[in-house]
């Protein structure tokens, strides 16, 4: 089998061989050697329990010999299995560790390496200032040395960290100077990379034409050279672009052109992406059938990715589905559980913030402790500066929390008017503005309860407007929309503040007259029908002449048994008055 075409398990199973070898001669050195460049390949296939078995095997062996360059591949290893098992203190133990060791190291390449390493990981853990530090050293030991390869590895760094800062102009600038090397040594596969990652920053720098442009020129490279394997990647980057833009259709088409090349792949948490994006543009258009059918998917894949910004982004998406069904109720349940979300992933990053400043903190303490031991002398001066810069980091850590209170505050605050306006939504009926169905059950049930504690009898009236079909049949449903919305303000107009109203069902409407009688009730009807008869309805004849017929029901605390059976007379009374020729109200 040729290298190229060499797996990673491959190389495992040949250094095994060689391992073995070595022991049975042996050879120290190259078993050493062997076990090392067997470390980093686990590592490199993410086998971390096995990568930190035989670490620990062979470190004490490796410190043994003078063979520094092992040394420091070894403790990288030990960076990256420290870093996947979340261990804070231990983390940043090891990076001081590997920076001390990276100022001594003769072999430049390899210092600029440790460098890389060190930057990146203080990037995953967003101690983003330690990471540019880090990583810059590492930039002028690649220009220094003149390898130009490293370099165009570093820049991206650089850029990628300045991206996760949202410094968009700062990683572009990297990622540009990248390019230039890239495009100097013909390197299309480095320039294809590059070209991704300029094209993302200049996304979320809103630079949607120039991103449009760098992604382009990716593609055809790709197509220059056959590389089919980065094309879907430059394309998933079109998408996104879209979605920036609000070009739904263009979206869809491409996230649905490129998902299969995922899912061959079985890149789950591109696919995750790409399903989000989908549903996004499918909502954007309001396809509400098709983003119904996609949302099991993205809930399936988030078993695979249950992050707190994951379960937000999706709980968001079901929100905004929700709304497009009209379904309020459920969108505001999803944006209820979206503020809880929201408030526990501040929460816990302020704990995350307050803990890594406090590691720092005990490490600048014990490298000032450490001073003290050596110099003596100097004592009460590290003490002085030790005290002042503790009281710097708990300001620091003081101000920081400050902050992300604020930040929580203001996601919460915008999180409640958000639920507020859904519940609003979900008792309004949306073309009258009036009360809908549930609104007015709702009321009527409090009025029919407080008859019976307070003994304060309510009329019960259901309103229907008269040949409300034929008005449809003759002039069209927006004529008729304009009625109702007519006849909702008469209502309005004419109910006292404690009445209330509400649309029961297509031309049907249903009022609650509290404290009343029957000459009450007839007041506030006439009121109703003498409002309606001034409205002035654009299309109709003024006066026009649509009428509404009536049924009212008293109910004083003794019978009926039940608000249903109040309605149910009520509207007998409805059909009694439509049969005996409209325009009526029947007590």
């Amino acid at each position: 089998m040729a290298d190229s075409q060499k797996t990673p398990l491959d190389i495992i199973d040949e250094l095994d061989m060689l391992i073995a070898l070595s022991q049975e001669s042996e050879w120290q050195s190259a078993y050493l050697s062997a076990a090392t460049l067997k470390v980093e390949k686990l590592a490199s296939i993410n086998k971390f329990p096995q990568a930190e078995a035989l670490l620990s095997l062979i470190y004490p062996n490796a410190l043994a010999t003078e063979n520094e360059t092992l040394q420091v591949r070894l403790d990288l290893v030990k960076l990256r299995i420290i870093e996947q098992d979340g261990q804070t203190k231990a983390l940043y133990d090891q990076f001081n560790t590997l920076l001390d060791t990276a100022k001594r190291l003769p072999n430049q390449r390899l210092a600029g390496s440790v460098y890389l390493a060190v930057g990146r990981a203080q990037s995953k853990v967003t101690d983003y200032a330690n990471a540019l530090d880090s990583l810059l050293k590492a930039y002028q030991i690649a220009e220094r040395i003149d390898d130009l390869s490293f370099l165009d590895v570093v820049m991206n760094a650089i850029g990628n960290v300045n991206v996760r800062m949202r410094n968009f102009d700062d990683a572009i600038l990297y990622y540009q100077r990248s390019l230039k090397n890239s495009q100097l040594k013909d390197a299309k596969y480095t320039q294809i990379v590059t070209l991704y990652n300029i094209g993302q920053a200049q996304t979320g720098n809103q630079d949607y034409e120039g991103a449009r442009q760098s992604f382009n020129e990716g593609l055809k490279i790709c197509e220059e050279i056959g590389d089919t394997n980065s094309a879907p990647w430059l394309r998933r980057g079109l998408a996104d672009l879209a979605i920036a833009e609000g070009n739904w259709d263009q979206a869809i088409d491409i996230y649905k052109t490129i998902l299969p090349d995922f899912e061959k792949s079985s890149r789950k948490q591109a696919i995750f992406n790409i399903v989000n994006g989908l549903l996004t543009a499918y909502i954007g258009i309001g396809d509400a059938e098709s983003a119904k059918t996609l949302m099991p998917r993205s809930e399936k894949l988030l078993e695979s990715f249950p992050g707190r910004d994951n379960k937000i982004r999706v709980n968001l998406l079901k929100a905004r589905l929700s709304a497009l069904e009209n379904n309020f109720e459920q969108a505001y349940e999803l944006i209820t559980d979206n503020t809880a979300l929201i408030y526990a992933d501040h929460e816990e990053k302020i704990k995350k913030e307050i803990n890594k400043l406090s590691i720092q903190l005990d490490v600048e303490t014990q490298k000032n402790e450490n001073r003290r031991l050596i110099q003596k002398a100097e004592f009460q001066q590290l003490v002085i500066a030790q005290k002042e810069k503790q009281e710097w980091l708990w300001g620091l850590i003081i101000a920081l929390a400050l902050v992300l209170l604020i930040i929580i505050g203001f996601a919460l605050y915008r999180q409640i008017l958000l639920r507020n306006d859904f519940k609003a939504m979900a008792h309004r009926d949306h073309l009258t503005k009036s009360p809908n169905r549930r609104a007015i059950l709702s009321f009527a049930k409090r009025s029919y309860k407080s008859v019976r504690k307070l003994n304060n009898p309510i009329s019960i009236c259901l309103l229907d407007l008269d040949k409300f079909k034929n008005l449809n049949d003759t002039y069209g449903h927006d004529l008729g929309d304009t009625v109702l919305v007519a006849f909702a303000e008469a209502c309005k107009k004419s109910l006292r503040p404690e009445d209330g109203y509400g649309r029961y069902g297509g031309e049907e409407w249903l009022l609650v007259i509290t404290n009343s009688n029957e000459e009450i009730a007839q007041t506030v009807l006439d009121r109703i029908k003498s409002n309606f008869a001034k409205a002035i309805i654009e299309g109709l004849p003024n006066p026009h002449n649509v009428t509404f017929s009536g049924g009212v029901e008293q109910f004083d605390g003794r019978r009926p048994e039940s608000l249903d059976a109040l309605i149910a007379l009520a509207d007998e009374k409805l059909y009694l008055a439509k049969e005996s020729g409209r325009n009526k109200i029947v007590y």
